[in-house]
């Protein structure tokens, strides 16, 4: 029951709930917007245009230089300042225009798609990026310029071959393969590792070996994509350390230095290489940004579980503090029997008894805090409920389930300060883990040249489409069986029936031990009549 609970939970659960909504514009103010947008990306457009054709005109002129690298040159110095103001308008103009669907706004699609999303060309397939970022570059410009052409374009020519081989997918499955087997030889070695000196002398060298093949690999990621490219992927980030740990774990071992207890943690730092097989596989990387994209909601559920706890600790403390208290016998933590008469701690001192406070106990807020805790993790929590259940007063000795009703306190934290706070947090995570499934569908890429309505819409119509309408049933031709399917079908049936089904579970609450024989006659003549009925 309490899943069900959890599932209704989940459903309507949304990170959109997490963040205050923005208030929708004023229509008004949104269309002066928008043609202020159209009229500032038209002035730009015509000036560009007539710039360039202004510079094509003294290309034409020069008949000292290159064609090509005139347009090079041309490209350079006047870039095209429509790029982004064109994605602007189209995205938020023309697809948000629900009224408009013209030739023209179609044609604007068109245009924009094929700027944004059409293949690349055969000079950014075959040129890769800059190695350095663009400050050393910079910094370093004469360096282009000493190389010779030949030598650039040789250049050029081993990192597009190397992209192309670490993009290969016999050398993504190499890497994988690499992967599992270091995790494999990493999980061979145990206490008796080291009287086994063959087995550790062929286990160093394979780790030697993995080193060498994670170090390759690095270079030529470097190589192929550049430094500035490499490093601007989180992903890539995380295999760089991994590489660096491995290789002064294996620096160290050569020198002989890694028994050393300042660089024993080297080696345990090894364990994080099967990290790299979350990089290669894009269901666990899906599941591994969730769990990040989760972090920020996380600490909002955990500041809200928190202000309930405070809560229950508050009211613990009240109704617990200094209560958990017993009389014990010395040397041990068994309460005294009642035949000892100790009602009091007065009396257990002056019987040379000892008394002591519970382990966990509601004497503060802090220590309410680890209280409830216990309880919502459901691991030791009887010996809290039993001594709350037992407590009276303040230095007075407990007695066994004196106050059994206040156990309602802890049966309403565990359904509204444990149950559902606890659970939020797989519900903030399960709604990332979602987004994160959205963002890598193919038909969710609309959703970016969409308005919020027509994604309501649009999403409204998905949900449709998936369900499959019911068949209405005939009414029948007798008038008997038509009377019938008239009453079954009829609202008000359905009521009376709810009715008779709530009274028939308060009668059988109202079994109990020891009930009179002819209780027992009236409550077999009205469970017939419900089973009748």
């Amino acid at each position: 029951i309490l899943n069900l609970f959890l599932a209704l939970l989940l459903a309507s659960f949304s990170s959109n709930v997490l963040t205050e909504k923005e208030e929708e514009e004023n229509k008004i103010a949104e269309a002066i917007d928008r043609i202020q947008r159209f009229y500032h990306f038209l002035i730009k457009f015509i000036v560009h245009f007539f710039d360039r054709k202004k510079q094509q005109t003294n290309i034409e002129n020069n008949t000292n230089e290159n064609s090509l690298t005139a347009t090079q040159k041309l490209i350079g110095t006047f870039p095209s300042p429509t790029l982004y103001d064109l994605e602007q308008f189209n995205t938020s103009v023309v697809l948000s225009n629900d009224l408009l669907n013209t030739d023209e706004d179609i044609a604007m699609r068109t245009i924009n798609k094929n700027s944004i999303t059409s293949p690349p060309t055969w000079q950014s397939l075959h040129t890769p990026l800059d190695c350095c970022p663009a400050m050393i570059s910079k910094h370093f410009s004469c360096c282009s310029k000493c190389v010779p052409k030949l030598i650039q374009e040789r250049w050029t020519y081993l990192r597009s071959q190397a992209h192309w081989l670490v993009e290969h997918q016999v050398f993504e499955w190499l890497i994988i393969v690499s992967i599992l087997a270091s995790s494999t030889t990493l999980a061979l070695e145990d206490v008796n590792t080291r009287k086994k000196p063959k087995f550790t002398k062929i286990l160093v060298i394979f780790d030697k070996i993995f080193t060498v093949i994670f170090t390759a690999e690095l270079i030529l990621k470097w190589f192929a994509y550049g430094i500035k490219n490499y490093f601007s992927n989180g992903w890539n980030r995380l295999d760089f350390v991994i590489v660096i740990v491995s290789i002064l774990g294996t620096g160290l071992d050569t020198l002989g230095v890694a028994d050393i207890p300042a660089f024993k943690s080297m080696r345990t730092l090894r364990a994080l290489r099967p990290l790299k097989a979350l990089s290669r596989f894009e269901g666990i990387r899906v599941v591994v940004n969730a769990l990040f994209g989760a972090i920020p909601a996380i600490f909002n559920v955990l500041l809200v579980c928190l202000v309930f706890w405070l809560i229950f600790s508050i009211m613990g403390v009240q109704l617990f503090g200094g209560r958990f208290y017993k009389c014990v016998y010395a040397g041990t933590h068994d309460r005294v029997n009642i035949s000892e008469n100790v009602t009091n701690k007065i009396d257990c001192l002056n019987r040379n008894f000892t008394w002591e406070n519970s382990r966990i106990h509601f004497d503060n807020v802090l220590s309410g805090y680890l209280a409830l805790f216990q309880v919502a993790t459901f691991k030791g929590w009887i010996d809290i409920l039993a001594d709350a259940s037992d407590a009276k007063e303040v230095d007075v000795q407990p007695e066994y389930e004196i106050n059994v009703y206040i156990l309602l306190y802890f049966v309403l934290f565990i359904i509204f300060g444990s149950f559902f706070t606890l659970n939020l947090f797989i519900g903030v995570v399960i709604d990332n883990f979602n987004q994160q499934k959205r963002m890598l569908r193919v038909d969710d890429s609309m959703n970016i040249f969409m308005t919020e309505d027509q994604k309501k819409y649009y999403n409204a119509m998905r949900k449709m489409s998936n369900k499959k309408p019911t068949k209405a049933l005939p009414r029948p031709r007798f008038a008997f069986t038509r009377f019938l399917f008239d009453v079954t079908t009829n609202q008000k049936f359905d009521i009376a029936i709810m009715i008779c089904i709530c009274l028939n579970m308060i009668c059988m609450c109202l079994e109990h031990h020891n009930q009179s024989e002819s209780f027992d006659h009236v409550l077999a003549y009205i469970n017939n009549f419900f089973v009748a009925m």
